[in-house]
Parts: C-alpha cells; structure tokens; sequence
C-alpha cells in the first residue's frame, strides 16, 4: 500500500513538471517569435491544466515549479502574465487552506502539544526525530535499510546549509526523498545483496560522504532526481569541489602527456601570466574532433608556467 501510495506521488511529480516545461517552452518560444499567436495559445493550454492540477504543498517542495514559475509573471505577453499570476494565487491559497485544515484537524496535536511546539525551538534534532517516526517501511529487512542510510544522510544537509536556502531544506522532506530514491536504486538493480550490490555501496558512499555535502543537497533539494542517480557515474556524484580538482588534474596531464614529437616553437607573441615574459614555446595538437581548431599550449621558458587556448 505504502509502494502504491509513493508510485503514486512520483507519477504526479512527473505531470506537474511536464506541463510547466510544457508552458515553459511554449512561453520562450512565444517571446522570441513576432505573432506567435499559435504558442501563446499553447502556453496557456499547459497552464490552464497547471491552474486545475490538484496540487498539494508537498508536491510544490518537491517539483519546485512554484518557484520556475514566476519567471513567467514577468512574461512580456500580458495574457501569460495574467495566466502565471493566477495559478500561482491559487496554489498559495490551496497550500494555506491545506495548512489551515491540518491544525483544525488535530494533525499538529492537541492544545497542550501545539503550545509546547511553539515554546520547543526547530532545530535539526527536532526534525530528525519528527520524521523518523514516519519512515515509509517496505517489510523487506535490506530495502529499510538503505531507506535508513539515505534518510539519514539527507538529515545532516540542514545542517550543512547556508542560510541562503535554510528555508528551501527546512521545506524539503528527507523521508520523501530517500523512499523515492531507494525505489528507483530497487526497481533499476534490484536487491542490493545481488550482483549490483557495488552500486548499491558506491551510491551510498558519495550520499554519505562527509566531504561531498553538495551531491546530497541537490538530492533533497529535488535538483537532482532520482532515475537520474542510478545513471550517474562516480565522477558525476563527486562535490563541485572534486570535480573542479578533477578537472585541472585532468588538464595537467594532458599538458604532461603531449607527443614528444610535436612541433615546438619560439615566440614572443604570448605574455606569461605569472611573470609577464614574453619568452614563450608553443605547440599545436588536434584535441577534438577534425573539423574544430587545434589546441594551442603555450609554455613560459622563464618560470615553466603552462596554459592553453583554442
């Protein structure tokens, strides 16, 4: 029932996002073509679907659409404007209403609790404990598990945070985010005790990762989704910071391993960056593809620096 149930929420993420790229398009290509009636008339199509779609707070958090779409209130097409103002309207009332209804339910608790809430301060302890007790369980001992380790990964991102986007995690739901993304590790690789078991570890690994904060924000935060995890490579998980590392050891053994019978040649016509010498060599070779420029790297004779351009 619970699998139904996250099936369920996942297929509704994917039609909210559908239809605001949908509109999205439509908009751009409205904007960038002169009487582009037929456009226009598309655009607000998906949104007339968007204003309709029975949309829920969780779903705004997970899509974030409420947020692409008020790059279109600002539409130079005054209908598209009218259109993105009015769905955003009443997906803001639909999420206070759904608010409001919670509390008069009794879903924040009683009188008493609801007081000792106010009183209690939102620490991230609090949270962890709020949604622990709401885990969604599978009744098979190894999925929960890697549910657990995901769920409590994406715990340590709030406080990892900056304040730049405290309120988008303190938003975003870690129980949602692991059981969709354990969902799509099982129905990709099955079992992690089976022949994918190293990808099951290697994803685990870069999720947990003291050092790569970044991979499991963009997790929760929906920036990355979850059928794209099980596609990614381990360089594609690493932080910005690995890649940004891996990328400059990349370009120096590339200068380390040109052809050592590559033409060389004097110039002055380059000025080193480092010492401001203009006693340079150079060399050309064809990096990419036949029909794209060769790549030119320049080496300093004075101080050794090496750089490179197209």
């Amino acid at each position: 029932m619970e699998m139904v149930k996250v099936k369920l929420k996942l297929k509704e993420e994917k039609e909210v996002v559908e239809l605001f790229e949908a509109a999205k398009k439509a908009a751009d290509r409205a904007a960038a073509l002169d009487g582009a009636a037929s456009e226009e008339n598309r655009c607000i199509d998906a949104l007339s679907q968007l204003k309709h779609f029975p949309i829920t707070y969780q779903l705004l958090v997970s899509t974030q659409v409420g947020k692409q779409l008020r790059c279109l209130t600002n539409h130079p097409r005054k209908k598209i404007q009218s259109f993105a103002r009015d769905v955003l309207r009443i997906w803001k009332n639909a999420v206070i209403k759904t608010n409001n209804g919670d509390v008069n339910n009794g879903k924040m608790g009683n009188k008493n609790s609801l007081k000792m809430e106010q009183k209690t301060p939102n620490n991230g302890s609090q949270k962890v404990a709020e949604k622990t007790s709401s885990m969604v369980k599978c009744n098979d001992e190894l999925r929960d598990k890697v549910r657990e380790q995901i769920y409590d990964s994406l715990c340590k991102v709030l406080t990892e945070a900056g304040d730049d986007i405290r309120d988008d995690v303190n938003a975003s739901d870690p129980v949602r985010a692991a059981v969709s993304v354990e969902c799509a590790m099982f129905e990709n690789w099955g079992k992690s005790n089976g022949d994918k078991r190293i990808r099951y570890r290697s994803t685990l690994f870069n999720i947990k990762d003291q050092n790569n904060p970044d991979f499991r924000r963009k997790i929760l935060l929906g920036e990355i989704k979850p059928d794209k995890i099980v596609s990614m490579t381990t360089e594609e998980m690493a932080s910005d910071r690995r890649k940004l590392e891996n990328k400059q050891l990349k370009e120096k053994a590339l200068f380390n391993c040109q052809r050592p019978d590559a033409l060389t040649a004097t110039t002055d016509q380059f000025k080193c960056g480092r010492c401001g010498s203009r006693k340079t060599t150079y060399n050309q070779i064809q990096t990419r593809s036949a029909d794209e420029p060769m790549t030119t790297y320049v080496t300093c004779t004075n101080c050794k620096n090496c750089w490179k351009f197209c």
